[in-house]
């Protein structure tokens, strides 16, 4: 599991640095407007994606873990490029209605909403694919991909603001470019693992759907935890607002992307393992957690008034607001897929559900009042309540105190500072 951490470590990695470059050049030499377009379009691909794929991606990892031949991963590839087709289907007709009966697109120009009406497709075979990777233990296809990815983005975004042409719709063509082909290079690995032709297989597209639809709810009611605030924000308060506040959720979730690392080798690894324990997950990143506390605390706020103009001051304050929201976030993913990997999904899925009413609550109350400071308090209550039952999960599945789950464990930093001494001796 270590090396598979690492590697999904670095994939994540990747993924920040890539956004946080197009962050700083969307916020330097276009303005907060151009920002939260940027982020108005990844929330969406993310809600209509996650939406569309109705938990496929997750049964992928999960039974990608357990097949132990090339027969029975050409059968989880051939099912899911089966789906692939209708799946898309609905997810068009839900970005149409979303587009012409709704306003939650409506920030969205058209250049951009045309883009996403492409990208959103191709990204459902962008996660099925990416989820069998997962599956198979390929994190190093996953982190070359993704690599890959960012860097067409890069330097599309390098292009374009060495030309003078920046903009969010010209900055998303290049994304979608990379989307593409990453998406083309992981069918061909997993055409290569099926070693031979994929087909459909009815019993295990049973299996795999019956797994879906049960996780499915879960990632449904998580998204919408994840991402409603910006729809809200961005409805509410305007794009200028919403690139204010991006900046400040940014300069947070660095401290997710350990945690999102955990995630899907915690899915990997304790679905084959013999004797799960959601303890040796949740208690040693809690003690990293803790260790890096004053770093969270401090350099986020720090970061935005030294890089960003004055425009953004507001989010120095904001990420202060946000930090308890992201650290519950931090445990409550990786406890849910511990929850998923022990086949509890409706578990995760009623925490998730909890978690999206209060954001829905908490965001409607709290934003006219406070603004963009009203959304990272919103946040944290929601998140706050969905970690909170998903830790009370665990500790009942495994039969363990509550207390005895959550003690942090200092092993991986003792570890890591005897390594650190033996370097340098």
């Amino acid at each position: 599991m270590i090396k598979s951490t690492f590697l999904a470590a670095l994939e994540n990695a990747v993924l920040l640095l890539g956004k946080a470059a197009a962050l700083f050049l969307f916020a330097w030499l276009v303005g907060p407007a151009a920002q939260g377009a940027f982020t108005l379009f990844l929330s969406a691909f993310a809600l209509i994606t996650t939406v569309s794929i109705f938990g496929l991606d997750t049964s992928n990892n999960f039974f990608g873990a357990k097949a132990l031949s090339g027969r029975r991963r050409a059968a989880l590839f051939g099912n899911s490029l089966l789906l692939a087709l209708p799946f898309s289907a609905i997810c068009v007709t839900l970005m149409l209605g979303l587009r012409f009966f709704t306003n939650i697109l409506g920030e969205l120009s058209d250049t951009l909403f045309i883009l996403l009406l492409i990208d959103a497709p191709l990204g459902l075979l962008f996660l099925a694919t990416g989820s069998l990777l997962y599956g198979a233990n390929r994190f190093g296809v996953r982190l070359a991909g993704t690599a890959f990815h960012m860097l067409v983005f890069l330097a599309g975004l390098g292009i374009e603001a060495g030309s003078g042409t920046l903009s969010a719709e010209a900055g998303m063509f290049w994304w979608s470019i990379g989307l593409g082909l990453t998406t083309l290079f992981w069918l061909v690995i997993c055409w290569y693992d099926s070693e031979g032709l994929p087909f459909a297989h009815i019993p295990t597209f049973k299996r795999q759907m019956r797994y879906a639809l049960r996780s499915y709810p879960y990632f449904m009611m998580s998204v919408a935890n994840f991402r409603l605030d910006n729809f809200i924000v961005a409805g509410l308060l305007g794009l200028p607002a919403l690139g204010i506040y991006s900046v400040a959720v940014a300069a947070v979730e660095v401290f997710l992307y350990l945690p999102r690392s955990l995630v899907n080798a915690t899915l990997t690894h304790q679905a084959s393992s013999k004797t799960p324990s959601g303890a040796k997950v949740i208690r040693p990143l809690l003690g990293v957690l803790i260790a890096i506390l004053p770093i969270a605390l401090l350099a986020p706020p720090a970061g935005v008034l030294i890089l960003f103009s004055s425009e953004f001051t507001p989010a120095a304050t904001t990420t202060v607001l946000l930090l308890p929201g992201i650290y519950a976030m931090a445990l409550g993913a990786v406890g849910s897929f511990y929850l998923f990997a022990r086949a509890r999904t409706a578990l995760a899925s009623k925490a998730a559900a909890l978690g999206a009413v209060a954001t829905l609550l908490s965001n409607f109350a709290l934003i006219p009042l406070l603004g963009i400071h009203g959304a990272a308090i919103a946040t944290s209550l929601s998140y706050g309540t969905f970690c909170l039952y998903v830790l009370r999960a665990i500790a009942r599945e495994d039969n363990v105190s509550l207390l005895s789950l959550i003690r942090p464990d200092w092993a991986v930093l003792t570890y890591l500072r005897a390594r650190l001494a033996r370097s340098h001796t």
